[in-house]
């Protein structure tokens, strides 16, 4: 006899509820969702979002560990188990011990990366504990973001073990850009292409934009449905920008991560910020990031224009951004960056557009963001590495109140009518029904 579901139960595996970009998105299409539908299972050390989901296991060495014979050489470290909530330190899992470095450690981790077969010397296995975990939270759908072979695999273990419909959610490009160096290299991707395929087979498949949804179905065969990052109407719009008027200083804003495929970039429109604020015409640029990337902080420091912050807690983020006179999407121009973030779209992407602050987007023109951009009208594009463009954008920008306007008005509106949280959960909770019932 088939199951009835309103809301099936849940187990997430690969990705928190966290504070990152993929932790947000997930934490959004899960929001309303009743608690004790909801599992989540991790080896990151995480945030733990309570507001969501309150069962958390952290997978460690039980699950996590080196096969023989590396496994005398190195232990994971990592404990394994149910999170108690009572443990969180400032919402985080407790740290983590690991074994001190010696000499032998790092020769190991040196021959491993010559190899770079770092995941095949890792063994992911469903441990007893574990699999009563699962058990007795009896869940109805898995629901996965894969980024390793290792985690492909122990997926695929677990959805088999417990006989259990599987739904998997790509974030970017991941299977372009893996397992790139090393001697095995071409080995480790053709591997992991054939079990991410075995996994896409027997999977409920969802994508993160319209653009990589069309690629994946001629790259695996599988129609997948996108799946971006909602927003709250009631909160974003309410506290979104209603009048254009340019600031003076004009304040130019980006918040998010650094990192792959978005560090050139950022630095790019902080040299292009100073020769126009240099050449009379004042301009700020705040960046709220991670400050944890000393180096990057202290490169980016340079520019006097340049203010950097520490990220904002998640529910004063809206009014930040509509404070803003420009809001910045920046992604890198080189081949590596291209290949990993082509068909991705940003957590901020939404959030960006249901502000109503105007929006450039300094990225690749092969990009899901940029062919969103021009497609829809919702943000200026500079889609070549070219300090000359992006100063003769900014300057337009500043100095056209209609072109703000006009950009601002048209990014809310869009926000309003494809990214509305109460629309896309319930069309994400009919996906996630239709995956259990299989």
């Amino acid at each position: 006899m088939q199951k009835e579901f309103d809301y099936p139960r849940v187990l997430m595996l690969g990705q928190s509820l966290n504070i990152a970009e993929g932790g947000i998105t997930l934490s959004n299409l899960f929001k309303g969702w009743p608690k004790d539908q909801l599992a989540v299972a991790t080896f990151k050390k995480e945030y733990i979002n309570l507001e969501v989901c309150e069962k958390y296991y952290r997978l460690g060495s039980l699950e996590d560990s080196w096969v023989w014979p590396f496994s005398y050489v190195k232990r994971t470290g990592k404990v394994s188990g149910p999170v108690m909530l009572k443990s969180l330190k400032d919402g985080y899992f407790p740290e983590n011990k690991y074994p001190e470095p010696t000499f032998s450690r790092s020769l190991f981790y040196t021959i491993i990366n010559i190899l770079g077969t770092h995941d095949l010397m890792r063994r992911s296995r469903v441990s007893h504990q574990f699999l009563e975990w699962v058990k007795a939270f009896s869940p109805d759908v898995i629901y996965c973001q894969v980024s390793t072979l290792s985690k492909i695999k122990f997926v695929l273990h677990i959805s088999q073990m417990m006989n259990l419909p599987s739904v998997i959610h790509m974030m970017d490009d991941w299977p372009s850009t893996i397992y790139r160096q090393g001697l095995f290299s071409s080995y480790m991707r053709w591997r992991t292409d054939v079990e991410l395929r075995r996994l896409i087979a027997r999977s409920t498949t969802l994508g993160i934009s319209q653009a990589m949804c069309d690629e994946y179905k001629i790259r695996y065969g599988k129609e997948f449905t996108p799946f971006h990052n909602p927003v709250d109407l009631s909160i974003w719009i309410n506290n979104s920008k209603n009048t254009w008027e340019a600031g003076s200083p004009f304040k130019v804003r980006y918040g998010g991560r650094i990192g792959t495929a978005i560090q050139e970039s950022v630095i790019d429109i902080a040299e292009a910020i100073e020769e126009v604020s240099n050449s009379g015409t004042p301009v700020s640029f705040d960046l709220y990031i991670d400050l944890t990337n000393t180096e990057f902080v202290k490169k980016i420091s340079k520019y006097k224009s340049v203010t950097v912050h520490p990220k904002l807690p998640y529910e004063q983020v809206p009014i930040s951004m509509a404070a803003a006179d420009l809001l910045v999407i920046p992604y890198d121009f080189d081949r590596q960056s291209v290949q990993f973030i082509k068909f991705s779209m940003s957590t901020k992407v939404s959030e960006y557009m249901a502000s109503g602050t105007p929006i450039l987007v300094y990225a690749p023109e092969e990009t899901a963001v940029v062919k969103y951009a021009r497609s829809e009208k919702w943000g200026s594009v500079v889609s070549q590495r070219n300090k000359t463009l992006l100063k003769q954008m900014i300057i337009q920008l500043i100095q056209t109140p209609d072109l703000r306007e006009s950009l601002g008005s048209q990014a809310r509106n869009l926000a309003s009518q494809n990214h509305d949280a109460v629309k896309v959960r319930e069309q994400f909770r009919r996906v996630l029904v239709g995956a259990a019932k299989v």
